[in-house]
């Protein structure tokens, strides 16, 4: 039986850019998940950091949103003190 992989504060925090991003639209759980194609309770799981969200339901995610990618990680960034790109930058030197 596969067990589902521990979540933890990265999931949280792209869970709250996810809430943010549904209520910037006026959406309940329920409207988003429609657009989704999901359960409400997924949507809910995602936004409270219980679920992860992965690639493919960011892509979609930022595709219903009008969103880029990048918005669900903006608080990482931050989080990082901008220590992602600067290692970014001195690896590609």
């Amino acid at each position: 039986m596969l067990e589902r992989a521990g979540t933890g504060p990265i999931d949280r925090l792209v869970g709250a850019r996810i809430r943010a991003a549904r209520d910037a639209l006026g959406l309940t759980p329920a409207g988003l998940a429609a657009r989704l194609g999901c359960h409400p309770g997924q949507v809910v799981d995602y936004e409270s950091g219980r679920r992860r969200a992965g690639a493919a339901t960011l892509l979609r995610l930022s595709e219903v949103c009008g969103l880029g990618l990048g918005f669900f990680y903006a608080e990482l960034d931050a989080a990082a003190g901008g220590r992602q790109g600067a290692d970014q930058s001195s690896s590609s030197s």
